[in-house]
């Protein structure tokens, strides 16, 4: 009876450590993406900002920013 349970709880330990793991690498490179989808609105609104105080005559107010 113990050898059955081992026979059996074993590997099935064994695969839902591995769909645990593809989840989570799964969720970690969304998260990245995620990151870098923002990191680029950053860098887009940042130069439509630095574009409209140029256009202003105030770019010395952002000048510590570039």
């Amino acid at each position: 009876m113990t050898s059955l349970k081992i026979k059996i709880f074993l590997p099935a330990l064994f695969a839902l450590i591995v769909v645990i793991l593809v989840a989570q690498g799964a969720a970690g490179m969304r998260s990245v993406w995620q990151l870098n989808d923002q990191a680029a609105n950053i860098t887009g609104r940042m130069d439509k900002t630095l574009m409209i105080a140029t256009w202003n005559g105030s770019s010395r107010m952002f000048a510590a920013f570039t």
